[in-house]
């Protein structure tokens, strides 16, 4: 996987952390040895970690272990603010004394990406604050408490299916990065093997071979599961039709679609949807 390595300066510190306020989540596909902690206060568009790819909104809340590539990317009709809140610690930092051994656990989850969903996430928030601090040694012991408080969090799932070696380069990240956009940009129309391929000036085959490597999940097994998850969104926040819906998000069949909602969510779009809304009573 052809990811940028990123190169954060730790100004001599255990911990860093910062605010991210921009217009746009801008930072590429990438990398870097650091763990990163990483929580949505606004924004909305979609969350790639490792081979897992989903939609994010705001109270995002992620850990991510060292090395795992990821990055965020806006929803080309999001109109707001881009901020979040994030943490990063090289991996020794929290392995220096005996009783730090309590969080391996959740160090060791991290490494497939923990993404978080408790029931007071303003409290989270309030705690990720408190770490952006400029006093050193109030900041790690803030980072401490708040990493105990996680490490008993039972509201996680974990992003990836299963651990797998990352091609990682420092260079050519481009091609990645140029595939995210178009599907971005292109979910909603029919898009053939030559089309993506052609975006990243590669041969058909060539490409196949080369994301299939890269995420480990064929090319179009990652836009059918990207399409679902449009579909999921539509679903909870609009009254448009099944049939609507379906087509709106390129799939150029009910049954297929009904077949590809069935794979990713283990339902159909009618149970899907009157779920949500019982829940929402």
């Amino acid at each position: 996987m052809k990811a940028i390595l990123e190169t954060i300066e730790s100004n001599a510190h255990t911990i860093t952390s910062y605010h991210y306020q921009q217009n746009t989540f801008g930072a590429p596909w990438h990398f870097h040895p650091q763990f990163e902690l990483v929580y949505i206060v606004s924004g909305q568009g979609t969350r790639y970690v490792g081979n897992s790819i989903e939609l994010f909104e705001k109270g995002d809340f992620v850990l991510i272990a060292g090395n795992v590539p990821h990055c965020w990317k806006n929803s080309s009709d999001y109109v707001g603010a881009c901020h979040s809140i994030v943490v990063q610690w090289m991996p020794n930092a929290i392995k220096s004394l005996p009783e730090f051994n309590v969080f391996d656990g959740l160090v060791a989850k991290a490494k497939l990406g923990i993404h978080f969903s408790p029931d007071d996430p303003v409290h989270y928030e309030t705690l990720m604050n408190n770490v952006v601090v400029n006093d050193p040694l109030l900041r790690v012991l803030n980072f401490l408490m708040l990493f105990s408080e996680l490490k008993n969090e039972v509201n996680y799932r974990l992003l990836c299916d299963s651990e797998q070696e990352y091609k990682l380069s420092v260079v050519n990240n481009d091609r990645l990065n140029k595939v995210y956009l178009f599907i971005e940009n292109h979910f909603d129309e029919k898009v053939t093997l030559k089309d993506i391929a052609s975006e990243v000036n590669m041969g058909s085959e060539s490409f196949s071979r080369f994301f299939s490597e890269s995420m480990n999940k064929p090319f179009f097994s990652f836009l059918n599961e990207f399409r679902i998850k449009k579909a999921c969104k539509m679903l909870s926040e609009t009254n448009r039709s099944v049939s609507e819906i379906c087509y709106s998000c390129g799939f150029e069949s009910l049954p297929f679609f009904h077949k590809q909602f069935k794979k990713y969510k283990d339902t159909t779009p009618f149970r899907y949807r009157t779920s949500f809304l019982k829940a929402m009573t």
